[in-house]
């Protein structure tokens, strides 16, 4: 499954340089290890049981939406038919340890619909913590000078990326 854009490909083998014999990289680790020119454009989600909770959101991120989600949910801030996509995919990404490639449009603050292209992949956390994934994103096309994004239409089909664990039941890679 080759990636479209190299950061994303750069991002991945990051991730994958830090997990070990099919074991996910710890988030600290994750963090204390991660490349700078990356983190601006990373997320790293929570699962609870209220939803997605956004605990870390990279400059980067902040700068495309000109907003920041830190310590928010996400259905707050998405329709709700695409957060229940969005959640679908995280669930089984922090509970089967699995990755996932997308690609999505995004709308701007212009009505301009713009392509980008992420990879969503397990953290692991201490014992009694909730389930954590790190999500890098890359457009496909540059925002306009005070241009800001306000919405995103997740893939409904992501590619699943098999990390050792196999693929999740029912799904296709």
């Amino acid at each position: 499954m080759p990636f479209i854009t190299p950061t994303c490909a750069s991002f991945f083998a990051h991730w994958k340089n830090l997990a070990h014999e099919g074991v996910s990289p710890h988030s600290s680790a994750f963090l204390d290890r991660a490349p700078a020119a990356l983190m601006p454009y990373t997320l790293i989600l929570e699962l609870l049981p209220e939803g997605i909770l956004v605990r870390f959101m990279g400059s980067g991120v902040v700068n495309r939406w000109r907003a920041d989600f830190t310590c928010e949910y996400l259905s707050a801030r998405i329709e709700a038919s695409q957060h229940q996509r969005f959640l679908n995919t995280v669930e089984t990404i922090c509970r089967h340890r699995v990755g996932a490639r997308m690609v999505g449009q995004a709308i701007t603050s212009f009505d301009r619909s713009i392509s980008f292209e992420a990879v969503c992949l397990p953290l692991m956390v201490d014992e009694g913590k909730p389930p954590r994934c790190v999500r890098f994103s890359h457009e496909l096309c540059e925002l306009e000078r005070n241009e800001r994004k306000t919405a995103s239409i997740w893939d409904d089909h992501p590619h699943w990326i098999d990390l050792g664990n196999g693929l999740p039941p029912g799904t296709v890679r």
